[in-house]
């Protein structure tokens, strides 16, 4: 059908129920069992979310991901994996790039503080708000299909099997999209080397902060401080209780101070949690 076609070139594939092909190696996993703390969806060997929706049984899909993946009880094995894959790779070797055209852009300045500093503070809402409004948008209906875009076909993959290492990190397309997006456009704003630089180096250093922290919260280790205990909590949350709150990554607390980080013991467990949206 050539509206599917046009669709696909324009970066938008047909919403359906399954992993998108190619989408996920089913090789790599992060944990679901055995949490103290009563997380839902840590429940012997199962989830709150794990039953079968829309004729597939999504649970034992992730069961069998975890029984082949690759073990990740100690940071050390994590970081391994981690750097295994290729999104981590391309934003440090994109970031390494930004640092050296810095140094070729003259001596350092305050804007060398100011620009990582504020980066640092508006990438948790920029977390929040991308995972909410993008990663979970509603599929647009056109030609009696249902569409979104790949971003967006990849995130319902990653909640349909939370487990598959492959489906936590960025697509590539979307990292790489992003650095030619914002170089360019500061470059253009400001005609300056040294700032587009900065900006990019200080991005990469946010997305590969972001990165591991998505990844760490996957894999079999466990939290030992607070603070990526809640976050570990609430993205588990997220994932096994209600795919409609716990948007947050890094700063957990954004949840609270927008709203979406309502008692669980006040939320239904969702009959969407896997599958995102509604057929």
């Amino acid at each position: 059908m050539w509206i599917e076609q046009v669709m696909r070139l324009a970066g938008w594939t047909p919403h359906e129920v399954g992993v998108p092909a190619g989408a996920g190696s089913g090789a790599g996993a992060s944990g679901v069992e055995g949490a103290s703390g009563g997380v839902p969806g840590e429940t012997s060997g199962g989830n709150a979310c794990a039953g079968t929706a829309e004729g597939v049984d999504w649970g034992a899909r992730e069961r069998q991901t975890q029984r082949t993946r690759k073990r990740t009880r100690t940071l050390t094995e994590a970081r391994q994996v981690f750097f295994e894959h290729a999104s981590p790779r391309l934003i440090v070797g994109l970031g390494v790039l930004a640092v050296g055209a810095r140094s070729l852009g003259g001596p350092l300045g305050w804007s060398d503080l100011v620009i990582p500093a504020s980066i640092a503070a508006a990438w948790p809402l920029l977390e929040w708000s991308a995972h909410r409004w993008l990663l979970h948008m509603e599929p647009r209906e056109l030609g009696g299909r249902r569409y979104l875009p790949y971003f967006a076909s990849r995130h319902v993959a990653h909640h349909q099997d939370p487990s598959d290492y492959a489906l936590i990190f960025l697509p590539l397309q979307v990292v790489a999209g992003a650095y030619v997006a914002i170089g360019a456009g500061v470059g253009l704003a400001t005609g300056s080397v040294a700032l587009t630089a900065t900006t990019l180096a200080a991005m990469s250093g946010a997305a590969l902060v972001y990165e591991w922290t998505h990844f760490i919260t996957h894999t079999d280790y466990r939290p030992r401080s607070a603070w990526y205990r809640r976050i570990w909590q609430n993205h588990r949350l997220h994932h096994y209780k209600h795919e409609q709150a716990w948007y947050a990554f890094t700063v957990p607390h954004l949840d609270t101070a927008l709203g979406t980080d309502p008692d669980p013991r006040d939320v239904q467990t969702s009959e969407t949690c896997r599958t995102i949206h509604r057929r």
